[in-house]
């Protein structure tokens, strides 16, 4: 069913917080806390600095033990962007992706944000659309199956070129009904874990020259999984303008 909303009614059901990002106030105290949670976060990532041992909990907070492994360090896209220990996201086949839940202030939902995948951390980040995934501090549950396919949108806002720099891994074919396989990572295809995973560009629709909108069919190769659909969003930035009000 589809429903109309007329659009002085749907401004009045806006909530109050939504227009705030758009403030230019509000960005530049955004920037100045960010910048300033940088600098703690820089200075506690070394476990044996003054400030990690006189702050350990906080040290542990801002901890990237996990991605800083030499087993994972190789499938980090930039050595200095780094998932935190506490709130990255852990994959059912013990994988390591970079990648980390982000909570709302504002209602309290989850996402993850991840770094745009290398050719070797395709079938990672193609994983967490086919695994069932909990956010931190919600285990999975223990009186029925846990739910699966919890994502299904991803939003690009990265070319994958730029310049001359490689910026992303495209991950799906470019002509509709084509389909791409992608391996586990060897890690994990000498203990017969995982199987490869496909990807079938279903749809393709350019919506003017702001962002395009591609739909994806997911599954193992091996069909243990139904197909899974998920819907790509790509945005080019480079073509976007904003307008931000104070």
């Amino acid at each position: 069913m589809h429903k109309a909303i007329p659009s002085s009614h749907a401004a009045a059901k806006l909530p109050a917080w939504l227009p705030q990002p758009l403030r230019s106030s509000y960005i530049r105290s955004v920037a100045a806390e960010l910048t300033s949670r940088e600098a703690l976060r820089s200075q506690l990532s070394d476990p044996d600095s003054d400030i990690a041992n006189a702050y350990p909990t906080l040290a542990s907070t801002y901890s990237t033990s996990i991605g800083h492994l030499p087993l994972n360090a190789r499938f980090n896209r930039y050595v200095d962007v780094l998932p935190y220990d506490a709130t990255r996201v852990k994959l059912q086949d013990e994988g390591y992706v970079n990648a980390s839940w982000v909570r709302q202030l504002n209602g309290g939902k989850w996402t993850i944000a991840t770094q745009a995948p290398l050719e070797k951390t395709a079938h990672s980040f193609l994983s967490l659309f086919l695994q069932p995934l909990y956010p931190p501090r919600e285990p999975p549950p223990s009186t029925s199956p846990p739910p699966t396919n919890r994502l299904r949108t991803i939003v690009q806002l990265t070319p994958n070129v730029e310049g001359r720099f490689a910026k992303a891994t495209p991950y799906f074919p470019k002509t509709v009904g084509e389909e791409m396989i992608w391996p586990a990572p060897r890690s994990l295809i000498g203990e017969g874990k995982v199987p490869a995973i496909k990807v079938k560009l279903l749809q393709i629709v350019t919506e003017g020259e702001t962002w395009i909108h591609s739909v994806l069919e997911l599954s193992y190769q091996d069909g243990t999984s139904p197909p899974h659909l998920v819907r790509h969003l790509h945005f080019l930035v480079n073509r976007l303008s904003f307008n931000f009000q104070t």
